[in-house]
């Protein structure tokens, strides 16, 4: 009799196990099937805290906007290229090198629209981590989030704007200063190339005389000044490279992009930035 009760609890202990094991397995294949059904989940969504989310959103947001960066410096090489294309075509007058030139401005020009003009592509991680800060109310948990606030939510685009504008005035400073020693680059590169091309266009006479003279030395005097012109020139444009404008240009460019940086590391900045793309403040 006892034999027949001690395997009626162990038949009935087996039984339980097992209901315990397929209720397990049935728990966790839910998980993977809601994480491979719903676009940017992942298994253990649910169990995130609000911490969690945000550091994870964060994470998104900068890897996006290193993207941006790293687009924006490819353009900027382009720009130095297009700089030095434009001077190559001022000194010598070749035709054939200033429509290179027009043609990589353009190029260039329309690069550079597309990048600024451009939306954020969809991102499937960040949409579901904001249904994940929706559904577990984290836009009301205070400031445990870093940078988020109660009512952020009912944010207009003004008030966005109006807080954001004590960070736009931190960068303003290092944003003139890299915008003046860039303008006067410019300036010094304009002039120089001025300066070579009226240098080129006097040697024209020089050739246009040689064409004349049939002993063939006018020839060879126009082709010795024309080395010589070249030389010079090349001098002068790796000066302009080395002085002391170009180092103050890029230090100030440097400077820019690092105080920037350290901003993208400042929790509420980035939530006003979310809050501003989330309602469309841009577009208004």
């Amino acid at each position: 009799m006892r034999t027949k009760r001690s395997d009626a609890r162990s038949a009935r202990s087996r039984s339980a196990w097992l209901n315990l094991v397929a209720a397990l397995g049935a728990a966790m294949w839910a998980n993977c099937a809601v994480a491979e059904g719903v676009p940017g989940a992942k298994a253990g969504d649910e169990a995130l805290s609000c911490d969690q989310i945000y550091a994870e959103g964060m994470a998104e947001t900068q890897a996006e906007q290193q993207a941006r960066n790293q687009k924006a410096q490819a353009l900027k090489l382009q720009e130095k290229s297009l700089i030095g294309t434009i001077g190559a075509a001022m000194a010598t007058a070749n035709p054939v090198v200033g429509t290179a030139a027009n043609a990589q401005a353009l190029g260039l020009a329309e690069s550079t629209n597309r990048l600024a003009d451009a939306p954020n592509q969809p991102n499937a991680r960040k949409e579901r981590l904001r249904q994940l800060w929706t559904q577990k109310n984290c836009t009301t948990s205070g400031s445990a989030a870093g940078g988020a606030k109660p009512a952020d939510d009912a944010m207009t685009c003004e008030q966005i704007a109006t807080e954001m504008a004590p960070y736009a005035q931190r960068m303003a400073p290092s944003v003139q200063a890299a915008a003046r020693s860039q303008q006067q680059l410019n300036e010094q590169a304009m002039a120089l190339g001025e300066k070579q091309h009226l240098e080129n266009s006097a040697l024209g006479g020089l050739w246009s005389a040689a064409n004349f003279d049939p002993t063939g030395a006018g020839k060879r005097a126009a082709q010795a000044a024309t080395f010589g012109m070249q030389a010079k020139h090349k001098a002068e444009s790796d000066a302009l490279r080395d002085s002391p404008q170009y180092g103050q240009t890029q230090s100030n460019a440097e400077q820019m992009v690092a105080q920037g940086q350290q901003l993208q590391g400042d929790a509420r900045l980035q939530q006003l930035i979310r809050l501003g793309q989330e309602k469309h403040c841009t577009a208004k």
